[in-house]
């Protein structure tokens, strides 16, 4: 989204709702209002971003939840909370946590011996990204520091006649 002259240009990656833009980048999503108050970004490999993807494939039929979603992070990122609001907020994030767990992977129920082996699971991920990333920062040329020209000798000004 540019804005010139006082008018809204929109990209072809760009989807407005109301007074919001939504513009697919790469690896994210990002949101802004019109007046550029807040901008904010999701990874579009989260739940969160996976749904917001899927609704602008068809921004009229997901229109207003769009709308309803950059309404509330406007509304959220402009308030100066209080500790009544933190609180509020996470009940109200986790009661809805609850009632989809699926979306988030939350098995219940599961023995100790399925607990270990998710642990488990996760380690080998997380030491194989490090390892990845390890050798990725090892196979990276460190740029080595350019020699410094030779000095040019200082010129000598030519001797000026004695003052006659």
């Amino acid at each position: 989204m540019k804005i010139l002259n006082g008018k809204i240009k929109l990209d072809k990656r760009d989807t407005r709702v109301g007074n919001f833009v939504y513009t697919l980048e790469p690896d994210h999503i990002k949101v802004q209002d019109i007046s550029l108050t807040i901008t904010h970004r999701i990874n579009r490999h989260i739940a969160k971003g996976q749904l917001l993807e899927m609704m602008l494939e068809d921004p009229k039929k997901y229109g207003n939840d769009l709308h309803n979603y950059a309404t509330l992070m406007y509304n959220l990122l402009c308030t100066v909370p209080d500790a009544t609001l933190y609180e509020d907020l996470n009940t109200a994030v986790l009661a809805c946590i609850n009632r989809h767990k699926d979306v988030y992977g939350i098995k219940e129920n599961i023995g100790k011996a399925e607990d270990d082996k998710i642990l488990q699971e996760e380690r080998e991920l997380h030491e194989a990204v490090e390892e990845i990333k390890e050798k990725v920062a090892d196979e990276q040329p460190v740029p080595e520091a350019e020699p410094a020209a030779p000095a040019e000798p200082e010129s000598k000004p030519e001797s000026e006649s004695p003052a006659e």
